[in-house]
């Protein structure tokens, strides 16, 4: 028995091949996650910086609102104890900031003096400041009656 060579198979490379040559689109869906993801932080942050904005914005209003009050109580002092005395020339007096809800100490200066167009009136001056905050202190001053 005769052995005969091997058959060779022809083998139709048109028809495993593709109509249209497409480059690979390996790692596509990869790259538009990274991109979606990318965008995502950074709008994450921006939003992280606003309220972090708005948050130091309302404890700055805070603070000037306590420190009208404080302002106030300085006014509403200083008219007390002028009608229990002329001689009264002002005081400082500390607030424990936890009575404020703070860590800081609230300071009031009262500044009396004569007011030069009146001999009945008395200028006073009041001066609300907080320890530890670079915030300028909150000034006001009035002509009080010592009547």
């Amino acid at each position: 028995m005769k052995r005969s060579p091997p058959r060779q198979r022809k083998v139709d490379l048109s028809a495993k091949l593709p109509q249209t040559l497409t480059p690979p689109r390996r790692g596509v869906a990869a790259l538009i996650a990274l991109v979606c993801l990318s965008l995502a932080t950074i709008v994450g942050t921006l939003l992280l910086q606003a309220a972090l904005g708005e948050q130091a914005y309302v404890k700055r209003l805070e603070l000037a609102a306590q420190g009208e009050w404080l302002v106030e109580a300085g006014f509403s002092r200083a008219a007390a104890q002028l009608a229990k005395s002329n001689r009264y020339s002002g005081e400082t007096w500390t607030i424990p900031g936890a009575t404020l809800g703070r860590a800081q100490n609230a300071q009031v200066r009262i500044t009396v003096a004569a007011n030069a167009s009146s001999a009945n009136n008395r200028h006073v001056e009041v001066a609300a400041s907080f320890a530890g905050i670079n915030e300028p202190a909150i000034t006001a001053s009035r002509d009080l009656s010592t009547r």
